[in-house]
């Protein structure tokens, strides 16, 4: 006769345990969150008061898991600060569009629209000519588009150091009168600041959208970082390519009154694009395989997105036959260079 009520306070014992350690997992994590914050943004830039505060922020955290038995109120105290700090983050930290950027990212796009003739003139194009990563010549171009004349796009996505899991997308526009635009979406970051991973998670830096030369934006990577580029043709129709293009170019220009803040996971390269591409195709939604950027072309080859390979191809033939690198990185400034990364078309 006694079992059902025994039974039923079994299960809300249970249930409660696992609710609380679910509760204090979050905690852990907001707080961990928070120790970030601490670090990255300051509240007093002497590292001799902001070592001591992390030190004792986390040690209040850890001690009132630990000891949360014993100091009821700690739990409630530290979920406290930790909500004040996420707050006061949020709140405080604004977005600017004026800093000491580093020449690379100094200059956003200016888009100037003209409805009745269809067509866009396009300032700041970078058109930087390199000499090394650090020696180069700085130039923009002005150049006008007919937004009809958009042929097609294609989707290149580059690695470095071996990571094959982490990855940098950008969009290549080609138009019927033979140019080609590129879109990458980059950190913009203040001279002396070197890019770091943790650093894009706390708001560290503003997000560009850059416009320029595929002799600019790839060949910096094939011939003088040395990173590995990968270039595909995508099905993209000639009218969903102008609509992915105009309000790519929309969004750019929009920065220069309203800057965002650059995210490593949420508000990245290839995060960044999901707006736009959604103007294409509302269905998109991304998916868990995306936090991992470097398999994105696997998922754009996977969804048809990507143009066809040859019959009987895997993809790993497919990528291989689109890695640019092998046929410009012995050159200098290649005349056809936008026609020899296409080889393996």
């Amino acid at each position: 006769m006694n079992f059902l009520p025994k039974f039923c306070r079994k299960i809300h014992e249970r249930f409660r345990n696992l609710l609380f350690f679910s509760g204090m997992t979050l905690y852990a994590a907001v707080a961990l969150w928070c120790c970030g914050v601490i670090h990255y943004q300051p509240l007093f830039p002497s590292p001799w008061i902001t070592a001591p505060l992390l030190f004792l922020y986390s040690g209040a955290v850890t001690a009132s898991i630990f000891f949360h038995r014993k100091f009821r109120a700690g739990i409630g105290i530290g979920a406290g600060v930790t909500l004040l700090i996420a707050v006061l983050w949020f709140t405080c930290m604004k977005p600017s569009d004026r800093r000491d950027w580093q020449p690379s990212c100094a200059r956003i796009p200016e888009v100037e629209f003209h409805p009745d003739k269809r067509t866009v003139t396009v300032k700041n194009i970078r058109d930087f000519h390199y000499r090394s990563v650090s020696d180069f010549d700085v130039r923009y171009l002005t150049q006008t588009y007919p937004l009809d004349g958009v042929r097609e796009v294609d989707y290149a996505i580059v690695h470095w150091d071996g990571m094959e899991l982490i990855g940098h997308v950008i969009l290549s526009f080609a138009f019927d009168d033979g140019r080609r635009l590129a879109f990458s979406a980059e950190t913009r970051v203040e001279k002396g600041d070197p890019t770091r991973f943790l650093a894009g998670i706390y708001r560290q830096y503003e997000i560009i959208f850059i416009l320029a030369t595929e002799e600019d934006v790839f060949q910096l990577r094939t011939n003088h970082r040395h990173e590995d580029v990968f270039l595909y043709p995508t099905t993209t129709s000639r009218k969903h390519s102008a609509l992915l293009l105009e309000d790519l170019l929309r969004r750019s220009a929009d920065l220069k009154k309203h800057p965002r803040f650059y995210n490593t996971i949420t508000f990245n390269c290839t995060s960044s694009l999901y707006p736009s591409i959604r103007k294409i195709n509302p269905t998109f939604c991304g998916s868990f395989e995306m936090l991992f950027n470097g398999v994105s072309d696997f998922v754009a080859y996977r969804s048809g997105w990507l143009r066809s390979g040859r019959p009987g191809e895997t993809f790993e033939e497919y990528k291989k036959r689109h890695y640019a690198n092998p046929h410009v990185d012995k050159l200098t400034d290649p005349p056809d260079y936008s026609a020899r990364i296409r080889t393996g078309f």
